[in-house]
């Protein structure tokens, strides 16, 4: 299958998919040992310049946790996420090495003693964050750090896993580089209350709600991207709802369908271009909470 055919089927309007938007309702105290949370934790929140989102993500009755992409301006809702529900993360995971993503992680990393995961590919990115951006990304980085980054004191790297267990959650992890050389793939398995999606992937930046990642940065690769659309991304079963690291939830299902008559050149030249990540205008998320199984949902995280 060729970058067309592949920008066909991903490339859908993002609007809601699998749930709709909930309400954000007061926040009140909840038991990660209730019943209430018999499937899935999973709190989400978008935060910093970029608006990334972050994940928080726990098994049902589990005390631990995983942090995934604790981006700039992450670290006060993670916290107020952790302290609310009374967890306390067994590492934390980057889809990819961009300062948006990993701006904080070093810092929650540190603070709880726990390793960072990240493809060696990126791993520069946490001292150099100007590495992978553009002049004025860069420049905007430069503006918002108060100290140089620096990796955190424990880093593990993604390199040859397939799987990785923590916190009693096993995630795949697949290699998925274009948007950046070290992106990767996060999965979970997912038997939630909408019987179409059996799986979770969080895709970072590689694939959004009607869109794939930016290749004009530093260490992106439209030829690469291209390949991993064909060869990984469309592997994912339609059963796959996808958490992208801006905007909104969608479904492999949705983005299969959405476009599927979009004129070929106009796929074309959006592959080309891959608009994505540091586009702006892109919406402030609220906090959800165990979205897809219908669970509660609470407001967390700060205005910008």
């Amino acid at each position: 299958m060729d970058a067309v055919a592949a920008a066909r089927l991903l490339l859908a309007v993002g609007t809601p998919l699998l749930v709709e938007t909930p309400r954000v309702e007061p926040l009140t105290r909840l038991d990660v040992s209730s019943s209430r949370l018999s499937r899935v934790f999973l709190a989400s929140f978008a935060t910093g310049q970029w608006q990334a989102n972050c994940y928080v993500v726990a098994a049902p009755g589990v005390a631990e946790c995983v942090v995934i992409d604790a981006g700039q301006g992450a670290a006060p809702s993670i916290r107020q996420v952790l302290a609310e529900h009374q967890l306390r993360p067994k590492g934390v995971l980057a889809t990819h090495g961009h300062f948006d993503h990993v701006a904080d992680a070093a810092e929650i990393a540190d603070e709880y003693n726990v390793p960072l995961w990240i493809h060696s590919a990126d791993r520069d990115l946490l001292t150099e964050p100007a590495a992978g951006l553009s002049p004025e990304g860069a420049a905007l980085v430069k503006q918002v750090l108060r100290s140089p980054m620096a990796e955190p004191a424990r880093v593990e790297e993604f390199d040859g896993l397939t799987e990785l267990t923590l916190a009693r959650l096993r995630f795949s992890v697949t290699h998925a580089p274009g948007h950046t050389g070290g992106s990767v793939l996060l999965g979970l398995d997912y038997r939630g209350r909408n019987a179409q999606i059996d799986r979770i992937v969080f895709s970072g930046d590689v694939v959004f709600a009607g869109s794939v990642g930016r290749t004009d940065l530093p260490g992106g690769d439209p030829r690469v991207m291209a390949a991993t659309l064909r060869d990984v991304v469309l592997a994912l079963p339609d059963t796959a709802a996808l958490l992208p690291g801006h905007g909104p939830q969608t479904s492999m299902a949705r983005e299969r369908l959405e476009k599927a008559n979009r004129p070929a050149k106009a796929l074309y030249s959006r592959l080309e271009k891959v608009v994505g990540t540091f586009c702006p205008g892109l919406a402030k998320q609220p906090l959800h909470i165990d979205r897809f199984g219908g669970g509660h949902h609470h407001g967390y995280g700060h205005k910008h």
